[in-house]
């Protein structure tokens, strides 16, 4: 590696190794960006005992559907009606689905509703059209904050800035994987909310009833959106010292003078 020229530049270096030294430079200096994110974890439940019976063989995993299913999945869980393409981001694992959204710049209260109207409404196509089968999809969304650490472009490297180190997706998995959580249901974390509130001037507001309630998204106090809840957890995670708080959501409502695009739908409650 050769010094600096008289002029501070890295010229004589490959675009990928003045990359790493930009970042390896940000982190001994503390001076990495923080951004506010939430993120959105789908997961197919009971995928992997699928896989198990096809004795993990792919081939024939393919001919008895599964790979048909993930390519439902894929095709429903990655798509919304309402694009804000600028602020998120999606990756695919295998079985489940991430979508991970950067708070900063702000969003608009109803473009953010209209968001969440249409995550639900994908929430509910796939768990009607498993219906008839032994699948079942799980929805957690949660709150947190993502950091870049790194190059994204790497050779041989799939390194997205959105997910290396995201605190909001490691939420939502972990409370997905929790044993309380039910084949079906959508839930949201506290700290999806108190995420929401702080970036998007309280939007949303909490009311309860002795563990059920409501979750109304407003603008200039109008009400925009609601989500009925029929249960409030404190999921209990031991291995990673953590508790979640979780609603989980019963009911999608629309309110007066919505747009028709926000009609209102019951969700799965098994």
């Amino acid at each position: 590696m050769s010094r600096k020229n008289e002029h501070g530049d890295w010229g004589c270096l490959s675009r990928e190794l003045r990359d790493r030294y930009h970042w390896n430079t940000l982190i001994s200096r503390h001076q990495l960006t923080v951004i506010p994110s939430l993120c959105c974890w789908m997961d197919i439940h009971a995928f992997t005992g699928e896989l198990a019976r096809a004795d993990w063989n792919l081939a024939t995993a393919q001919e008895q559907g599964l790979i048909e299913l993930l390519g439902y999945v894929y095709g429903k869980a990655a798509e919304t009606s309402f694009s804000l393409e600028a602020q998120e981001r999606i990756l695919i694992l295998n079985d489940g689905v991430a979508r991970t959204m950067d708070l900063n710049p702000p969003i608009s209260p109803t473009v953010f509703a209209q968001y969440v109207h249409d995550l639900l409404w994908q929430h509910r196509i796939m768990t009607r059209s498993f219906t008839a089968t032994d699948q079942a999809i799980r929805t957690c969304l949660a709150g947190g904050e993502r950091m870049q650490y790194a190059p994204e472009d790497v050779a041989g490297i799939c390194n997205p800035a959105q997910f290396q180190m995201n605190t909001a997706f490691a939420r939502a998995y972990i409370a997905e994987q929790n044993r309380t959580i039910k084949d079906n249901c959508v839930y949201i974390e506290g700290n999806w909310i108190s995420f929401v509130n702080k970036e998007i001037v309280k939007c949303i507001s909490v009311g309860d009833n002795i563990g059920s309630g409501r979750i109304v998204f407003s603008k200039n106090r109008d009400h925009i959106l609601t989500l009925l809840y029929d249960q409030e957890l404190l999921l209990k995670d031991s291995r990673h010292n953590s508790d979640l708080r979780v609603f989980r959501i019963s009911h999608v409502e629309s309110c007066p003078g919505c747009c028709e695009s926000m009609s209102p739908f019951p969700l799965s409650s098994k």
